[in-house]
């Protein structure tokens, strides 16, 4: 099959824009955002239609591809040659009234039954087989390891399948899950599993029962004490009070009692007393030396007697004096006598309201802090156990339903028994059969497509690699007759050239009697310069049609220079 021409009626940002291909090589060249995918997506959906999309992705086309103007007018037009003759496809794609013409321009015919007969002149190709052959992507994963597996999976498939999206080993694997799936669902014995369920649904019954007894219990300990801390809590904040009134009352007598003390009349010299005795002594030494003048001098009679009176006045003085001294002697004596007894009977009432003071320090009710500490740590644990014990209930309950609803699935399923192992040996039979198709597969097809690949690698490499082996124990090696290297040690580069020699060979062992083109889409990023050569001469003369879209000028320059 060639493609000879494509319009791009109302596709995308074109509107009737007309592309030529030859039989050979073409290079559709653009910068990004140049409409490269848009006309790879044409192609696709005027050889296979938008409704041919898997679900999710048809909209997407639709949606993504609606014409920019003309929005009414939702078509394209492509020409084939299929074995000598030229066929027009015609499409429109609109939603509301979608419709395919197929005409032979060779006889200038219409033809009926379209899709029909499309697919037979398209010789069976489906989404997937043009995905996995004809329309050649690079591969997408990002990091090395995602690469490798993406790799190995697309071989692997390719190989035991022809088709890269039927994964056998992830369909046998479901198989297998199924398989043991129903095995355990398969019940030997019955009754005894049922018995078994019951006992098991008794003593679950008994544990909840206990584990609902002890958090009530725990709860009700745990409201109990509660309240006692908080009574003797009151309790002792009231003792606590009346202790410090007291002790605030004796307090207050203490420094009352200490300040009178203080203030109590000290024992004082009273002068009064010894200025009479000054006195008095002074009277007493006139009187003696007006004597002593008179007895040893004598006096004219008429100054006796002035110095007989004052003799006489002084010794009167003297006495006076005496007699105020005794009496202020007495009148002191007399009140210190009573300042003693005040302060003696201050003293004692000052000792007194000491000792009270700390008799009333030492009977201070006491906080029963730790005692406190000791019931909250206690409470802390009652809460603890409940919760737990709350925990434990709720599990024992939720296994008393688990295994309530298993007893009612076992019940159920003993008469499921018999279509379960109806199933298990079609499972086993299928599981057989696509094993010996698997097998078959790639003894036949598998092997030839390593060999076509090979070939293929070999002249992309220039005979650096030149084969490809798949095994289970080994996994995937390429190399040469001689040495073999894991496909996980090679370069990313060759990663892709390995890509597009399966892809290759996969088409040429799929459509051997009628060639269908190539699309590739920027597959040589990673290719050097030598290699990109020895891939342009492979794809050159490999007997397909090849369409190569690109935003590098590398094979335009190429092809030039080969003339």
């Amino acid at each position: 099959m060639t493609i000879l021409d494509i319009e791009l009626v109302h596709f995308g940002k074109f509107h009737h824009k007309k592309i030529k291909f030859s039989q050979g090589l073409n290079v559709v060249y653009g910068n990004n955002e140049a409409g490269k995918s848009t006309i790879h997506a044409f192609i696709h959906c005027m050889l296979l239609g938008m409704e041919s999309q898997e679900p999710g992705s048809v909209h997407d086309f639709y949606d993504r591809y609606y014409p920019w103007e003309d929005r009414g007018n939702y078509s394209g037009k492509m020409r084939l040659e299929i074995d000598g003759h030229v066929y027009r496809i015609e499409r429109k794609f609109e939603k509301s009234s979608p419709s395919l013409r197929l005409i032979d321009e060779t006889i200038t015919e219409e033809l009926a039954q379209p899709e029909l007969r499309l697919k037979e002149l398209l010789g069976g190709l489906n989404e997937t087989n043009y995905n996995n052959t004809i329309s050649i992507d690079e591969l997408k994963s990002s990091t090395e390891p995602e690469l490798v597996a993406e790799l190995e999976h697309f071989i692997v498939n390719t190989s035991r399948t022809k088709n890269v999206s039927v994964d056998m080993e992830r369909a046998a694997r479901r198989l297998s899950e199924r398989s043991e799936e129903l095995r355990k669902r398969y019940l030997k014995d019955a009754d005894a599993e049922y018995r078994a369920c019951e006992e098991e649904l008794r003593k679950a019954k008994k544990e909840f029962a206990h584990a609902r007894e002890e958090q009530y219990r725990n709860e009700r300990k745990h409201e109990d004490l509660e309240l006692q801390i908080e009574e003797e809590q009151r309790q002792t904040a009231e003792a606590m009070l009346a202790y410090e009134r007291e002790r605030d009352s004796l307090c207050r007598q203490y420094e009352a009692a200490r300040k009178n003390w203080e203030q109590a009349p000290q024992k004082k010299e009273t002068k009064g007393n010894g200025m009479t005795f000054l006195f008095a002594v002074l009277a007493a030494v006139f009187a003696f030396g007006i004597g002593y003048l008179y007895l040893t001098k004598g006096f004219e009679e008429q100054l006796t007697v002035v110095a007989a009176a004052g003799f006489a006045s002084a010794l009167a003085l003297c006495l006076i004096g005496i007699v105020v001294s005794i009496c202020f002697a007495v009148k002191r004596k007399r009140q210190q006598k009573e300042e003693q007894e005040l302060r003696s009977r201050l003293k004692k009432q000052y000792d007194d309201s000491v000792e009270k003071f700390d008799a009333c320090k030492k009977s201070a009710p006491p906080d029963n802090q730790d005692k406190f500490d000791h019931m909250h740590q206690e409470l802390v644990i009652l809460k603890q156990n409940a919760c737990e014990f709350r925990a434990q209930a709720q599990q024992w309950k939720e296994t008393c339903e688990k295994l309530t609803m298993e007893q009612q699935e076992i019940r159920s399923r003993v008469a499921d028994n018999r279509s379960i192992a109806q199933e298990l040996e079609a499972l086993e039979v299928a599981q057989e059969t696509m094993e010996k198709v698997s097998t078959r597969v790639q003894e036949t097809f598998g092997n030839r497509l390593c060999r076509e690949a090979g070939v293929i690698l070999g002249e992309v490499t220039k005979g650096k690699y030149e084969r490809i082996q798949i095994s289970h124990e080994n996994g995937i090696r390429l190399g040469t007759s001689e040495k073999m290297y894991p496909l996980r040690s090679v370069s990313r580069g060759t990663m892709e050239q390995v890509y597009l020699s399966i892809r290759i060979a996969a088409a040429n062992l799929l459509w051997q009697k009628s060639p269908m083109p190539f699309i590739f889409d920027d597959v040589f990023a990673y290719y050097d310069d030598e290699r990109l050569e020895s891939a342009m001469k492979l794809l050159k003369d490999c007997g397909h049609q090849v369409i190569i879209f690109s935003c590098n000028t590398r094979e335009d320059q190429l092809l030039d220079a080969e003339g």
